[in-house]
């Protein structure tokens, strides 16, 4: 089949170091637009990261991961005419610390390009 699995709010997101990441801004329930079993699909937006255990794991020296985006998106399929971000291949990366942003498979039946 096709395509890649389309992001929603089932995805768990995190830094990698355990900081969970949340779209920003977020879908309000009831707002109308393209729903997978019936969660809102993640476009193009950026990610707050919070709880990073970064700067613990190096004794302060480092920043926390504080954001993220998702930068493989659907060039056929827009929400509110922004296109839906698509499972990564590769992880992107954390800002400002350049690691590993990590999306967990969520929902498998809807695909898009």
């Amino acid at each position: 089949m096709p395509g890649r699995p389309v992001v929603t709010f089932l995805n768990q997101t995190m830094c990698s170091h355990g900081g969970q990441g949340k779209p920003v801004p977020p879908v309000p329930p009831g707002t109308p637009g393209v729903r997978i079993l019936k969660m809102a699909v993640i476009t193009a937006q950026q990610y707050v990261i919070a709880g990073c255990g970064y700067p613990a794991l190096t004794l302060g020296a480092q920043p926390p991961c504080a954001t993220a985006k998702l930068l493989e998106l659907s060039t056929m399929v827009r929400s509110f005419g922004q296109p839906l971000a698509l499972q990564p291949l590769s992880p992107p990366t954390c800002i400002p610390t350049g690691l590993p942003f990590v999306v967990l498979p969520g929902q498998t039946v809807v695909r898009a390009l």
